[in-house]
């Protein structure tokens, strides 16, 4: 059986979902192949910011790894979300990213591709220009 930390209640669309978005932010920030890759849940742990989406808890997560399909782990960060409620919009993204021994995101905060997809509204909100220039957790 799968181990997924504190993911464990997350349903399979869910996790679907976010996988689908973390490859997609692990090729913006530099990760050329990922077809061997998949994300390691097993030491999941919920860090900071949360809220439910779809009936589910949410956060911020440190301890995740990424893995080739030989069970080796090749990178790890932690991750962290953008969710604006009133479009039913979640993006999760990297931060203190690495691949090996290279850092890819050094830190955290929201990365300027998805900060420069939302709303302009929204780039206003304290709570995200908060998120955007954080160096540490949240």
């Amino acid at each position: 059986m799968d181990y997924f930390g504190d993911t464990l209640d997350w349903s399979e669309e869910l996790r679907e979902e976010i996988e689908d978005q973390l490859f997609d932010d692990l090729i913006a920030n530099g990760w050329t192949d990922i077809d061997d890759l998949y994300i390691d849940w097993s030491e999941a742990l919920g860090e900071g910011s949360w809220t439910k989406y779809k009936g589910t808890i949410i956060q911020d997560y440190s301890g995740i790894g990424i893995n080739n399909s030989k069970d080796e782990m090749e990178g790890n960060g932690w991750i962290s979300f953008v969710y604006i409620q009133e479009a039913d919009s979640l993006t999760y993204f990297w931060d203190n990213l690495h691949k090996g021994s290279q850092v890819l995101k050094e830190g955290f905060g929201i990365p300027p591709h998805i900060w420069n997809e939302l709303p302009k509204s929204y780039q206003k909100s304290e709570f995200l220009l908060a998120r955007k220039q954080k160096n540490k957790p949240f």
